[in-house]
Formats: structure tokens, C-alpha cells, sequence
């Protein structure tokens, strides 16, 4: 049998640590090597059994960066698939995916698993148990070109040839967003399927049940806590706090797991299942978080925050996740708000900052204050794939007063207020809108929107 020259095939052991076969992943790794020394290629092994997202990222960058055309991913115990999802956000090559043999181990369990999530994805794969002449002769046949596993996926947007916009691309294509809890109960609007997410714009959803926060949250040490709360005050600029001094404690220690959760699982965005039972806890650190980088909205509505994730990156600055509230006909305006989790650098300097209570509950604490004037961007993203759609607009955020308890924004539009609301009634619009400053980055942002295949109506050509 005759087999392409210079043929390439990386080795890689996963592992979880909970799981029984664990202590065993470095042996599993040597007898790998030494099965997979028998095919007629190069071999390529990463030495280091992977657990962590961090060791999968770099065992996906070496095979990347010595451009293997097959990978051999043996997984010793069942594994979280977070670390299969990392590793193909960073190698593309044909995985075979190939489960020990062990009752107790769950490796079998989690190939299959692996080889699901895989071909739903329409990611080239193939699966096998054991490392035995069987095995052995299955992945020859894939080598030389017997069995076809299927062409390595195509970039997102192909017609987007412009460098900048590709980048955005390719940061999007990883990113991770944090979903604290599950998308909020009561509001199909913002359901949404996680498969769908990462074939349409390559994003990674990272669901962390609240329940660990809180149990986390509670060990963290009283001087962490004292000293995150000076970091509150100093923030946002010495503020007016109505806050117990146990809602206080309470947003410092969520503050200090949210900080670390984002160090462990790489996360780019964080959306929280907030209402009715979590309102209030991760207000202050969602502000703090947003106004550093990271995109934190509302209500676990991970389509607003991937458009989020978007306009920050497009405009430089963080956004405003906004309910739209009211509008006014004479005026020609729209108000939005959430209940206080802006970034503080979106404050309207005409308005002292306040920390207080959470409407509704009456407890918690938030922090309010009316966004700044300036030109805006007001977009929309609902849907599922087959029904992705988009709306974009530019406004003028107008000086506004505290007509509702939060960060409220009145934007002024560049239509009438009924053409805007048959817009919204007509394409089924949802009721979360985001808020980004500055309008030069529009026609940008309806580009990457289209070249991932969502459908687009944007108003961006009208003057005020």
C-alpha cells in the first residue's frame, strides 16, 4: 500500500481529573505513542496529557503550527467537550477520536460524546475503541485515502476579505461567554441552541449553574472582600450608597469569583439568569467587568450578548444592555434601561452616582446613574439559525434624567417613532436592545452581521 508522502498525524491525551483512570493519563500517553508509531507518517505527540483549557489550547496551537493533517484526540476518562471546543477554535485538522477500553472510566462515554458534538457541527472525525491492530488498520485506511473523513471547515464569511473585520472574525470565532444560571425563566424570546451559536458565529457557551457562584462566593476571605469594596468606591467615583452593608459584601465576594471564573474558563462575555432570584448580586461587578472589556449583559440573553461582544469590539467602548421602556411621539425619542450594571464610563456627568437596592426585590445592590449624550448605535439580534435577524440604527443619546432606576438612556431616532415600532412589531424584534456609543462603525458591524448569514435591516443612511 502506497501512502502520501509526509504525511502528519498528532497525538493527544485527554483526561478529567474527577473521573477513576485519571492518575493513569501519562501511561495512557506512552502507550498511544508507541500503537501510533506503527503508521506510516510522522508523528507528532504532545507530550503533555490535557485537563485544562489552557493545555488543550496549546496542544491545538503546536498541531497547528506543524500543520498536521490528521490528529489521533485518545481520551482516557470521559471529558468535559469545553476542551474539544477550545481545541478546534485553534486546529482545524480531521480528528479520530479513539476511547479506552474500562468499564469505570467513562472514556467510551465520552468519544461518543466527542464524535457527536463533532459531526453536528459537520467537523471531520472519525471513531474508534482501542488501541489494537483493528484500530490500527482503520486509521491506515484513513491515511491512505481509503476512508475520506470529510474536508476541513471553511472560514465563517468568505466574503469578508478586509483584514481588520477578519480579525474581529477570528476573536469571535473564540470567544467564550459565561452563562451564570440558564436563560431567564418566562422568556422564550432569549432561548437559543447552543449548536446554532457555535456553527453561526463559532462562540462557545460555558453554562455555570448560579449555585456555584453563590458556594463560591461564600469562601471568599473577609479581606478580599473589604478590599474589592474599596475597589467599588474608588470605581465609581466615591457614590452615594443606599445598599445594606450586607448587599455590599455580598456584590464584593460575586465580584471576586466572576474575576477568577473568567481567569479559569477564558471567558470573553458573561450574561447572567438574573430575574427574579439574582437580581441585584452581580450588578456592581458586571459594571466593573464591562467597563474593563468584557461584555456582561442581562437576563442569560446570549444573542444580545454576542451583538454585545460586536459593537465593543467595532466601537472601543463598552455598551449599554437596555429593556426599551417608553417612547414619545412629540419628541421623537426612545428611553431604554436595565437595572444598573453599566459601565461606570458610560455615566452622565450631570447626575451623582448611586449604589442602591434593586427595583422590584428591594434588595441587592446596582449601580445608578443616566448614561451620557453622544452619538449612538441601537441594534437587535434574535433568532435561531434559519431565522438569525438583525436590526441597526443610529441615534443621538440625548441628556437624560433618572426616569427609571437604573441607567436609563433617551435615545433620539432618525425616524419617526411609528416607523420604528412598525419595524419592530413587523420582523419580530425582541425587547433587549444594545446601546453602543459612537455610529462610524455601522456599516462594519451590518457587513460582519450579513457575511455570517444573518438576515440585516439596517436604517444607517438617515440624517437628523
Amino acid at each position: 500500500m502506497e501512502y502520501p508522502d509526509e504525511r502528519r498525524v498528532g497525538v493527544v491525551v485527554y483526561f478529567h481529573p474527577f473521573e477513576e483512570g485519571a492518575s493513569g493519563a501519562r501511561d495512557s500517553l506512552t502507550r498511544i505513542v508507541k500503537f501510533a508509531k506503527a503508521l506510516p507518517c510522522q508523528l507528532l505527540p504532545w507530550d503533555v496529557p490535557v485537563s485544562t483549557l489552557e493545555g488543550a489550547r496549546k496542544a491545538a496551537r503546536f498541531f497547528s503550527r506543524n500543520e498536521v493533517d490528521y490528529i489521533i484526540l485518545h481520551l482516557v476518562t470521559w471529558c468535559d467537550d469545553n476542551l474539544l471546543l477550545e481545541h478546534v477554535s485553534w486546529c482545524n485538522a480531521p480528528i479520530i477520536t479513539m476511547a479506552e477500553k474500562g468499564v469505570n472510566t467513562g472514556s467510551l462515554c465520552g468519544c461518543q460524546q466527542f464524535n457527536m458534538v463533532l459531526k453536528e457541527v459537520g467537523f471531520p472525525t472519525a471513531f474508534l475503541l482501542g488501541n489494537d491492530d483493528q484500530s490500527l488498520a482503520a486509521i491506515m485506511k484513513v491515511l491512505d485515502g481509503s476512508i475520506h473523513l470529510g474536508s476541513p471547515l471553511s472560514p465563517r464569511a468568505p466574503g469578508i476579505t478586509n483584514g481588520r473585520l477578519r480579525k474581529v472574525l477570528e476573536d469571535l470565532s473564540r470567544l467564550r461567554i459565561g452563562l451564570l444560571g440558564s436563560r431567564t425563566q418566562g422568556m422564550m424570546e432569549v432561548a437559543f441552541s447552543e449548536f446554532d451559536i457555535l456553527e453561526t458565529f463559532g462562540v462557545i457557551i460555558n453554562a455555570i449553574p448560579v449555585d456555584i457562584v453563590k458556594d463560591r462566593a461564600a469562601a471568599v476571605e473577609d479581606g478580599k472582600v473589604e478590599a474589592i469594596q474599596d475597589q467599588f468606591m474608588d470605581a465609581f467615583k466615591n457614590p452615594v450608597v443606599e445598599s445594606i452593608k450586607e448587599s455590599m459584601e455580598d456584590a464584593a465576594r460575586i465580584h471576586a469569583v466572576l474575576s477568577r471564573l473568567i481567569y479559569e474558563k477564558s471567558l470573553g462575555a458573561l450574561t447572567v439568569e438574573c430575574y427574579p432570584r439574582f437580581m441585584g448580586k452581580a450588578c456592581l461587578s458586571f459594571s466593573l467587568l464591562s467597563q474593563s472589556g468584557i461584555t456582561c449583559t442581562c437576563e442569560g440573553d446570549v444573542n444580545a450578548t454576542i451583538l454585545g461582544w460586536l459593537i465593543q469590539r467595532l466601537s472601543g467602548s463598552p455598551v449599554n444592555h437596555v429593556d426599551l421602556l417608553d417612547v414619545d411621539f412629540a419628541s421623537q425619542t426612545m428611553t431604554g434601561g436595565h437595572c444598573g450594571a453599566c459601565a461606570i464610563g458610560l455615566a452622565s456627568d450631570e447626575t451623582p452616582v448611586k449604589i442602591a437596592p434593586v427595583r422590584l426585590a428591594g434588595h441587592g445592590a446596582c449601580i445608578l446613574f443616566p448614561t451620557r449624550p453622544g452619538s449612538v448605535t441601537i441594534a437587535n439580534l434574535v433568532g435561531r439559525k434559519g431565522t438569525y435577524r438583525a436590526f441597526i440604527m443610529k441615534g443621538k443619546a440625548l441628556p437624560t434624567k433618572m426616569v427609571f432606576p437604573g441607567n436609563p438612556t433617551t435615545i433620539k431616532l432618525p425616524v419617526t417613532i411609528q416607523e420604528f415600532l412598525d419595524i419592530v412589531g413587523s420582523h419580530g424584534f425582541g425587547h433587549h436592545w444594545i446601546v453602543g456609543y459612537g455610529d462610524g462603525y455601522c456599516k462594519d458591524l451590518a457587513r460582519l452581521l450579513e457575511g455570517l448569514g444573518i438576515k440585516v435591516l439596517a436604517r444607517i443612511h438617515e440624517s437628523f
